[in-house]
């Protein structure tokens, strides 16, 4: 799926995160997105090396999280969900906020930071 397809599928994805069109930020939000080719590409990049769960239930807001303690780059949340579609997962939305849930493999993820003594310390367990 090609940029501009995840866009027109997710008219509600923006800069940050799934965004009600009727917040007053909206429009700037959509705009910021399509303004950071090389955030999503460092999420899809970083995304890509966990397999997918059957289920949707890791929040896109925890997971870019650990990338960016990870990477020490910051990316915003639509970026991240936006690279997470590019490596094929699949996010669901959620009523609460901006973040999506994606299924990226929890107990996969786990054993990643369990790897990275930094990402431990500091309590990322998904």
């Amino acid at each position: 799926m090609k940029f501009w397809q995840i866009l027109k599928q997710y008219p509600t994805l923006t800069a940050n995160g799934f965004t009600d069109p009727t917040d007053p930020n909206f429009a700037k939000w959509r705009a910021e997105l399509t303004t950071r080719p090389d955030d999503i590409e460092a999420a899809q990049q970083w995304v890509s090396q966990f397999p997918k769960s059957t289920t949707a239930r890791l929040s896109s807001y925890h997971a870019k999280h650990i990338l960016e303690y990870d990477t020490g780059r910051y990316v915003d949340e639509g970026s991240f969900i936006v690279g997470a579609i590019l490596a094929g997962f699949t996010p669901g939305t959620s009523a609460h906020g901006p973040a999506g849930f994606l299924n990226i493999d929890r107990r996969a993820l786990n054993r990643f930071i369990k790897s990275k003594p930094a990402l431990v310390l500091i309590g990322l367990a998904a």
